[in-house]
């Protein structure tokens, strides 16, 4: 009875579900009947409310995310439309409405440099918020006004990361977590927090340099926009975590503070009906005239973490990528692709997989890959056979190393539970993978050389694909974490810059004549199906944790290293939710 009430809930909810996008597209069908047309001197609004991925597919049912889980911002979508507005004449100014976003650093450059390009054409650009973060202070900072609500908030603190170590809590569990890794990667701290209970020297040498190096190249892009000067931005860190709106403004580091009535009257806004007024979403159906050319330059986004089979929001899949890679490669009118990655790594045999068709791709097509927030480990992996890579100073990369986790529980089943596993076998290794066990000498050996070997091809392939000397190779892998800036200086990455640049680079390489048409890849399954699909995975996962009552944290764990047991290339710390 009990199952069958819940599947006829299920059914209930998906019926209405259907029954409300029928609605809403109506809805839509009939709005599109008024006039659209965009007015001269119109001001381009841009929202930032939710978590930024690099690129989130279009959609007319994009609602049905707000209404059932997380809010997607689309940095494509903002550049783009921020490129286009650039030469529309009828576009005067660009409005930030800066609220509570997720982004990371790296992402919001490549805002600010699209910002820079629209000012440069004598266009202005303004921005308002009432709760300043420190990504939204760094966003905001390049518009031509900066405001802020007089009785907002203002938070400005440096950058930190934050790991939880879980040693204790499996030794009181009776789980020992067995980690292998390459046998020089003293930087490849993942799985560590399983291991120890406290971070090794290495790992905080690591995290240490690429945060100071990310925080300095963020202090002097906030120095170039002529407000105030990186020294006195660090020292503000340090003060305290909250600013005052009327410090904010004493120190230079607003415009002004203004009501929200008084920052409509600047801007002339009578309501949100003000036709002058285009929304992001709005102009985004508006065609770029400026593609001239017949020929297309594609940009293959693989975001999010490695893994094997489908993409979905949050995780790359290998398949997925694989096709696009594929179907890029046969299409004649594709002259030249970008591979945006943004991605922290995963599993092993799927980084393999892609960055093999990613080498075949390249034998036909030249190919550019832009590093977004985060590029490592097996993200870094795919990147390596391109033509060009470029990044920006703040992204995250290298991470060369490989890792597998191996989880005993002896001392749970034997003394805790009172299990015992007998068991019978032709050969030595014929038990190899009991639980109940620990590790013998002779069965870790060998995964220490499987793990060896696979580290070692993957230096192979950064050495082959950067043309760099393989002992040179040796010496900046170890799993070391790097920015965009020091791999610039070591030879993982080439060029400074973004993803616009990216698409001019590769139509150069490609012989393109004229502003290339872009096609954005993969094409995922349509949002109708991946709603339900979200919203049946979510309910499975709640009814399971209900069960689990205070069990539920420890099983979150367990999922976590379930994910990392097997051959990883994988950069464990980069929380892609809250990227720096």
């Amino acid at each position: 009875m009990n199952s069958f009430l819940k599947s006829y809930l299920a059914a209930l909810l998906a019926a209405f579900t259907l029954i409300g996008i029928g609605f809403l597209f109506l809805i839509a069908a009939g709005a599109s009947g008024k006039d659209n047309s965009i007015a001269n001197e119109s001001i381009l609004r841009i929202q930032l409310n939710g978590e930024m991925r690099d690129f989130v597919p279009r959609s007319d049912f994009s609602v049905f995310g707000e209404l059932f889980g997380t809010t997607y911002l689309s940095m494509e979508e903002i550049v783009f439309n921020i490129e286009k507005a650039t030469s529309d004449d009828r576009i005067q100014s660009i409005y930030l409405e800066l609220g509570t976003f997720s982004a990371g650093t790296p992402q919001l450059k490549e805002i600010r440099e699209a910002l820079k390009q629209f000012k440069a054409e004598g266009k202005e650009v303004y921005a308002y918020a009432s709760i300043m973060t420190r990504q939204s202070y760094y966003l905001g900072s390049a518009a031509d006004q900066l405001w802020l609500s007089p009785t907002g908030v203002m938070e400005w603190t440096g950058l930190a990361s934050s790991y939880t170590y879980m040693k204790g809590a499996f030794d009181k569990l009776g789980v020992k977590i067995n980690l292998i890794r390459g046998s020089d990667n003293a930087y490849k701290s993942a799985g560590e927090p399983f291991i120890a209970e406290t971070m090794s020297d290495a790992n905080r040498e690591q995290i240490s340099s690429y945060l100071n190096s990310a925080w300095q190249s963020t202090l002097a892009d906030l120095e170039a926009d002529g407000r105030v000067t990186a020294a006195f931005l660090d020292a503000i860190a340090d003060s305290g975590i909250l600013i005052r709106p009327e410090e904010a403004l004493s120190y230079g580091m607003v415009d002004e503070l203004l009501y929200e009535d008084e920052m409509m009257e600047r801007l002339n806004w009578v309501n949100d009906d003000d036709n002058n007024f285009v929304s992001l979403r709005r102009y985004n159906r508006e065609l770029n005239q400026d593609r001239t050319s017949i020929d297309r330059v594609a940009v293959i986004y693989a975001e999010g973490n490695v893994v094997l089979g489908k993409s979905d929001m949050e995780n790359m899949g290998s398949s997925t990528i694989v096709e696009a890679l594929r179907a890029v490669r046969n299409e004649d009118r594709i002259k030249a692709v970008v591979l945006r990655v943004n991605s922290p790594g995963g599993v092993s045999l799927a980084g393999d997989a892609m960055w093999r068709e990613v080498q075949l791709l390249r034998e036909v097509k030249p190919v550019v890959v832009s590093m977004g927030n985060v590029a490592a480990s097996a993200g870094y992996q795919i990147a390596a056979p391109a033509d060009t890579i470029m990044a920006y100073r703040q992204t995250i990369t290298g991470s060369i190393g490989v890792f597998m986790m191996f989880p005993t529980a002896s001392k749970l089943m034997r003394e805790e539970l009172g299990i015992s596993l007998q068991t019978v076998k032709t050969n030595e290794f014929g038990d190899f993978g009991s639980i109940d066990r620990e590790l013998t000498p002779a069965e870790y050996n060998e995964l220490q050389q499987n793990v060896d070997h696979f580290y070692d091809h993957f230096k192979s392939q950064v050495a082959e694909g950067r043309a760099l000397d393989r002992a040179f190779v040796d010496s900046i892998a170890r799993g070391r974490v790097w920015t965009g800036e020091q791999a610039m200086g070591n030879g993982l990455v080439d060029l400074e810059g973004g993803l616009l640049d990216a698409i001019r680079v590769a139509a150069e390489m490609g012989g393109i004549d004229g502003t290339p048409g872009v096609s954005s890849y993969p094409i995922l399954e349509d949002p109708i199906t991946e709603l339900l699909n979200s919203m049946s995975a979510e309910q499975a996962e709640s009814e399971m944790e209900s069960q689990l009552g205070p069990l539920a944290p420890v099983y979150q764990e367990w999922k976590e290293i379930q994910a990392m047991i097997g051959m990883q290339k994988r950069l464990v710390e980069y929380n892609m939710n809250q990227p720096l």
